[in-house]
């Protein structure tokens, strides 16, 4: 089969993402962040599909960080020892260190360790214990708000466009709409979608 189009067309820059949904502050923040010499600990929060781990991505650039990435959802004890070492010690060029967690956060290792940046996912900000939300900045990535819709809408549409004219696959305007309609706003599911409607799911 041929790469899914979510992750062969994923986002590596912050101007790439579908960022409508997001209130103007926290725009502004990841806006400056992705350009910033070091970064603060952050929780970007929300359903799936909405962009969290793309943007989490993009925030941990290499070029600018030593990244360490941890699937939260695995975590064992073994992973907390790993990360307590690593906290510890300086990176090999001396710049700062960023652990980047998806779907999971640690408060003792994250008190601990002043010289890191923290990036964080979670589905479910309920699930986060208080704690911990005192001490990370929290992005709200949820479903846009009424007064967002129509703008986050556009930006489906607008990345959308943007994957179909890369993979040269032609649809109408009223098809496109459609899809992002029955999808909505569940970016990834919308992308795939589209894959499959293209027939571009099985490989030559």
């Amino acid at each position: 089969m041929s790469a899914m189009w979510s992750e062969r067309h994923r986002p590596k820059l912050l101007s790439e993402c579908v960022l409508e949904h997001l209130d103007d502050y926290s725009r502004n923040f990841l806006q400056e962040a992705v350009t910033a010499s070091q970064l603060i600990n952050v929780l970007l929060h929300g359903p799936p599909g909405t962009g969290k781990s793309t943007i989490a991505r993009i925030l941990c650039d290499k070029d600018r960080f030593s990244v360490n990435s941890f699937n939260g959802s695995l975590f064992e004890k073994s992973d907390v020892d790993k990360l307590q070492g690593m906290v510890a010690t300086c990176s090999v060029y001396l710049n700062q260190r960023c652990i980047l967690i998806d779907e999971q956060a640690l408060r003792a290792v994250i008190e601990g360790a002043s010289d890191c940046a923290w990036i964080c996912t979670a589905n479910e900000l309920r699930k986060v214990i208080p704690p911990l939300l005192s001490r990370i900045i929290l992005i709200d990535c949820s479903y846009a708000t009424l007064q967002r819709r129509e703008a986050h809408f556009a930006g489906i549409m607008r990345r959308c466009r943007e994957i179909l004219a890369a993979e040269s696959v032609k649809i109408t305007e009223a098809e496109l709409r459609h899809v992002v309609e029955l999808n909505y706003p569940d970016v990834r599911q919308t992308i795939n979608a589209l894959q499959f409607r293209s027939g571009n799911l099985i490989a030559a």
